[in-house]
This record gives C-alpha cells, sequence and structure tokens, in this order.
C-alpha cells in the first residue's frame, strides 16, 4: 500500500506541486480511504519524507557502477555516470520534479535530507577521488558536485518546459561542458 501512495503521491506533486499535495485526492488517486492514508502515514511531512527518500534510493540505485566500468579511463567513468543520471531522471521525471521542489522549497524534514543526501555519497566519493588523483581540479567536492548535477538538470529542465526529449548531440554536449569544467587543466583526456 505504502508503494501505491508514494507513486500516488509523485503524481499528484508533478501536476500541482509538492506544496499542493492534498490528502483527500492522494487518498482517492490511491483508492483508499482518507482514514488509512493516516494509518500508513501519521501525517504529510512523514509522507513526503519518506517519497523524498524513496526518490534518493533509486537514484543511488541507478548510479551504481557496474564492476567492468572501473577498468575504464577516469574520463570514460565520468560520462557513463551522467548518461545514468540522465537516463534515470529522464526515465523518472516526477521523481525529479519531486526532488527539485522539495530541496528547493524546504518541504521535507532535515532528518529525511541526510538519509537522502547518503545516496549521493558513492557519486561524492568519485568526484572526490578524480580530485585526489588530479583528474579533476581542485575544488571543493560539494561544488563539484552541483556542477556535476546542475548539468543534467539542464538537460531534465529543457526536456520538462519543451516536452520533448533531448537529442543524443544535446546530453553529449551537456557531459562534455560538465567534464570541461571540471577536468584538471594539465590533463589530455578530451
Amino acid at each position: 500500500m505504502k508503494d501505491i501512495l508514494i507513486n500516488a503521491a509523485l503524481k499528484q506533486a508533478s501536476q500541482l506541486g509538492i506544496h499542493n499535495l492534498s490528502m483527500g485526492p492522494l487518498a482517492k488517486s490511491a483508492n483508499i480511504a482518507v482514514g488509512n492514508f493516516y494509518y500508513h502515514y501519521k501525517s504529510k511531512q512523514e509522507l513526503l519524507d519518506h517519497v523524498y527518500i524513496f526518490c534518493r534510493q533509486q537514484f543511488g540505485k541507478a548510479i551504481k557502477s557496474p564492476k567492468k566500468e572501473g577498468k575504464l579511463s577516469y574520463k570514460d567513468q565520468f560520462t557513463k555516470i551522467m548518461e545514468r543520471v540522465y537516463l534515470h531522471y529522464h526515465s523518472n521525471l516526477d521523481h525529479y520534479t519531486f526532488l527539485r521542489d522539495a530541496e528547493a522549497g524546504g518541504a521535507i524534514s532535515n532528518d529525511a535530507f541526510m538519509v537522502g543526501e547518503a545516496e549521493f555519497r558513492r557519486l561524492k566519493e568519485f568526484l572526490q577521488r578524480g580530485i585526489a588523483e588530479n583528474y579533476l581540479r581542485t575544488i571543493n567536492p560539494d561544488l563539484a558536485l552541483q556542477l556535476f548535477n546542475q548539468s543534467i538538470a539542464a538537460l531534465i529542465n529543457q526536456e520538462i518546459q519543451n516536452g520533448q526529449t533531448a537529442v543524443s548531440a544535446d546530453i553529449s554536449d551537456a557531459i562534455r561542458f560538465a567534464w570541461r569544467g571540471l577536468k584538471q587543466k594539465n590533463k589530455k583526456q578530451d
């Protein structure tokens, strides 16, 4: 039942905005009574936190690198991870809009935010390794993570606004732009 409520909340939040989630219509779209909703979640806040953590966990699964990628150059690994992040959000636009709105509007608790951020750890560690091994410029890893994510966000936001899937050349350009912005100047990995 919680999965049904999570999916209903994601759908409603993508249509109406996260702050306009309403338990009555949410319960109705999940085909349950409002009282049954409160059996599963004590409050709207608990639901929002749970949806946030769910979306972050799905993100964590999506970016997990297959072992064979460990043999690729750092730049190729960077490219593959960016492609997976793009494909995850492209396939889950409701996750993207929920996370974007939840983080921008302060709709989630600090506890949920911290649990969700743990899913970014693998990506942050990958970027930290690139910095330590001089593949990436010396930069605050949190800033590197933001630059990485904003390149993907630009593609996804364009898709949402235009109602069209990004073309392969746009995806490649965004990845190349992120790489060139973060790579160490003296590395010949272009």
